[in-house]
C-alpha cells in the first residue's frame, strides 16, 4: 500500500494556496461588483438598501467575519452584497481573508479526510463530510465577532428605554 505521504492529499500547501486563491477571487468579484454592476443594482435596490447600510458598515468587520465564518449564506452572495453596502475595500479584503482561514482549512481536513478514504479504496459517507466539532468551531468562532455588535446594539436599546 502507497504510503500517505506520497499521497497528493498530504500536501501541506493546499491550506495555504486555497485561502489566498479564495480572497484574490473573492476580492475581484467584490471590485467588479462595486465599479460595475454596482450603481445600476443599488437604483433597484431602492430605500432598504440605505438603511441596511447604514447599520452594516457600523461594524463591517465583524458582520463580514461573522457571515464569511457561517456557512449559511452562499459564498458569492458573500461577496457580492458587502459591494452594494458601500463596505471599504481595505475592510472587506482583511475579513475576507481572516474568515476564510477556518473555512478553507474544514474544507481542506474534508478533502483530506475523503482523499485518505479514497486512498484506502473505501467509498466516502456523510460522516466523513459533516464532522460535528467542525460545524461546532465555525459557529463558536462566528458568535465571538458577532458579540461587540450585539452588545452594542443592546447598549443602545437599553440607552433608548
Amino acid at each position: 500500500m502507497e504510503q500517505r505521504t506520497n499521497s497528493p492529499y498530504a500536501r501541506r500547501d493546499r491550506p495555504v494556496l486555497a485561502v489566498i486563491g479564495a480572497t484574490l477571487g473573492a476580492t475581484l468579484l467584490f471590485i467588479a461588483a462595486r465599479f460595475v454592476i454596482g450603481d445600476p443594482l443599488r437604483a433597484r435596490a431602492g430605500p432598504w438598501l440605505k438603511r441596511m447600510e447604514a447599520g452594516f458598515n457600523q461594524n463591517a468587520f465583524s458582520y463580514l467575519l461573522a457571515i464569511r465564518l457561517t456557512p449559511v449564506f452562499p459564498f458569492w452572495i458573500v461577496n457580492l452584497v458587502p459591494a452594494f453596502l458601500g463596505v471599504k475595500a481595505w475592510t472587506y479584503l482583511a475579513a475576507t481573508f481572516i474568515g476564510i482561514i477556518p473555512v478553507t482549512c474544514a474544507f481542506v481536513l474534508v478533502g483530506d479526510g475523503l482523499g485518505a478514504v479514497l486512498d484506502a479504496g473505501g467509498a466516502p459517507t456523510l460522516g466523513t463530510v459533516l464532522d460535528a466539532r467542525v460545524i461546532a468551531a465555525l459557529l463558536a468562532i462566528a458568535m465571538i465577532f458577532l458579540t461587540p455588535p450585539i452588545v452594542r446594539a443592546l447598549r443602545r436599546r437599553r440607552a433608548g428605554s
